[in-house]
């Protein structure tokens, strides 16, 4: 069975970035609120994947989190 590319494609902002846990599901850094050690680095952290590729954008957060993540513990 052939699986068409359209099928696979997400829409992203599914782990909202913000300060507030009422309106977002993890911090600055990706932390999921409520959870000691559960962080996001993906792409759901991304606002939209709208018109263009967010590859970089992507990586560049993956990477400022693990950094992070990696001076806190």
């Amino acid at each position: 069975m052939a699986v068409g590319v359209g099928s696979l494609e997400e829409d992203g902002v599914r782990g909202r970035l913000g300060d507030r846990p009422e309106v977002s599901v993890t911090d600055a850094f990706g932390k999921v609120w409520g959870h000691e050690n559960l962080f996001v680095c993906d792409g759901s952290l991304h606002p939209t994947n709208g018109g263009y590729n967010p590859v970089l954008t992507i990586m560049a957060l993956a990477f400022r989190n693990a950094t992070h993540i990696a001076n806190t513990i």
